[in-house]
């Protein structure tokens, strides 16, 4: 291609092209569940086909590229959005577009501001194979080389047919000056600016999207960073493929948002992916305790649709009770802590999953046990180190509004002091009380780690604070914190799971943070052993 790529439709002239995956390989939609494909109606024949692609944000809004809902043609009612289907023009679901909000930036220099946020008539319904994306918050910086993902139906080699099948490719994002500079060199061509990424393979080419992919992802993990724009030809090893910086406009999709949308953050440079009886005996550690909520607020299940309830049953007496929590990792999988599915009397048998409710013991979808993996290096001995635990369930978790997968940071991912950071959960209002009847949460900050260590070497026979661990609460104020009856929940950065409540001193305490189990340092341990 001669010139930059843009909507390859009648009311575009000229070579100007849109995005399509060239070298990628074939994949399924429930590999990428938030990607739709945007479909156009012929005016003349009348025939819906596929030509642009978008990225789910909630389940009445897809967020695209502004050139795909854009011309002198251009109605919503020649708009429809097919989701859930891994082939082109067929399966999944259909629904139409109600109304296209491009930024208001966009036409006024080259492709910038290239963005879109397109409202659905009738409401996506969520499954394995449609579900939200997530996104980073405004300014995030984006380093360079970072892998990402294009992922669309695009065709495989420039001014070729469209794929039949989703395909995606992996590339890497590429420093914006540089990238700047190879643009420049050309003559009529946008610029590119600091709201762009450019990616592909630089000097190499042969991967990159092309024509038909315009509007779609530019995934890390499960995080759209990228909306796919424009770029000189398809796969030039001299000039990278050009994609909306999706944190530049951040702002602007939550003041144009219709209800919750779904967030990914970053810690520095470090940006997180997906992209899935009794409980420990006590007296070993004194008056450490598992974790309940302490100083929060009622919330919503849907303000957190990735934390469930664990369930025990007391075999005296046949009941189920809420005892611990957990995190959806995938429909089969949760995440949990290993001193839950442990003890002398513990069978998978006698634990459930109750998932989307926000009222501890009731409402919601039960899914039950079938086997629980503890971390290897979890055991008495190593007193709450590799207190981590992968639950398997013998039927698959239905998502949808109030259930929802959770994004974890990769491996070895660091965790920075004084990141503010969320409990939620069922448990005890103050040490020692009952258990909540509505799903609370509370805001908190991460604590250093060699003084949280410091300050329980103080006590007599208390677990080592170890690098596996993140402390975390209000320091010498306390008053917030997790308590009895949140073991195995999340610790929230947003919507990433970083911790899995642990252990502590007490609840709430000014001197001695809650510890909960850091879960970067065994992501790769969850991604080898999860469903």
């Amino acid at each position: 291609m001669v010139s930059p790529w843009v909507l390859a439709l009648a009311l575009f002239a000229g070579a100007c092209h849109a995005h399509r995956i060239v070298g990628g390989s074939p994949t399924t939609v429930e590999q990428y569940p938030s990607i739709v494909q945007v479909e156009m109606k012929n005016i003349w024949t009348e025939l819906w086909s596929q030509g642009c692609a978008g990225t789910i944000l909630t389940s009445k809004m897809i967020m695209s590229a502004a050139h795909c809902f854009d011309g002198q043609l251009f109605d919503p009612k020649l708009r429809r959005i097919r989701a859930g289907a891994t082939f082109r023009n067929h399966g999944g679901m259909v629904v139409y577009v109600e109304h296209a909000y491009n930024h208001p930036s966009y036409g006024a220099n080259g492709f910038d501001g290239d963005i879109s946020l397109i409202k659905l008539l009738s409401a996506l319904v969520y499954s394995p194979a449609v579900q939200r994306t997530s996104i980073a918050p405004q300014d995030t910086v984006i380093p360079d080389n970072l892998p990402v993902i294009h992922a669309g139906w695009g065709a495989t080699s420039q001014g070729g047919p469209p794929s039949e099948v989703l395909l995606d490719v992996p590339i890497y994002t590429i420093n914006n000056q540089l990238c700047r500079e190879r643009y420049a060199s050309l003559q009529n061509r946008p610029a590119v600016t600091e709201n762009m990424i450019c990616a592909g393979i630089l000097d190499v080419g042969g991967k990159d999207a092309c024509q038909g992919d315009s509007g779609g992802p530019m995934y890390y993990g499960n995080i759209t960073i990228g909306v796919v724009s424009w770029g000189e030809g398809c796969a030039n090893a001299t000039f990278p493929g050009v994609s909306v910086a999706v944190h530049r406009y951040v702002d602007w999709i939550i003041a144009n948002k219709t209800s919750k949308l779904c967030f990914q953050f970053t810690l520095g440079k470090n940006l997180f992916l997906l992209s899935f009886g009794l409980l420990v005996s006590f007296s070993v550690l004194a008056t450490v305790h598992s974790h309940r909520i302490v100083g929060g607020s009622p919330t919503t299940i849907e303000q957190y649709p990735s934390i469930v309830q664990v369930e025990r049953l007391n075999t005296g007496t046949g009941t189920w009770s809420q005892s611990c929590a957990a995190t959806i990792l995938t429909a089969r999988s949760v995440l949990s802590a290993a001193h839950c599915f442990d003890g002398a009397s513990y069978q998978p048998s006698h634990r459930r999953i109750r998932t989307g409710a926000t009222f501890r013991n009731t409402g919601g979808s039960i899914v039950y046990v079938q086997y629980s993996l503890n971390h290897p290096s979890y055991n008495v001995a190593s007193r709450y180190d590799g207190d981590i635990c992968l639950v398997s369930l013998i039927t698959p978790i239905d998502y949808s509004e109030v259930a929802q997968r959770t994004s974890i940071p990769p491996q070895g991912a660091s965790i920075p002091d004084n990141l503010p950071v969320v409990h939620a959960g069922w448990g005890t209002t103050e040490q020692g009380g009952t258990p909540s009847e509505v799903l609370l949460d509370v805001p908190i900050f991460t604590i250093n780690n060699d003084i949280c260590r410091e300050r329980y070497e103080q006590l007599p026979n208390r677990p080592p604070i170890t690098k596996n661990m993140i402390c975390a609460g209000i320091l010498d104020v306390g008053g917030k914190d997790a308590c009895q009856g949140d073991s195995g929940g999340p610790l929230y950065y947003g919507n990433i799971t970083i911790g899995v409540v642990s252990w502590g001193e007490g609840c709430a305490n000014a001197t001695y943070p809650g510890i909960s189990t850091s879960v970067p340092s065994y992501t790769q341990w969850i991604v080898d052993n999860t469903l």
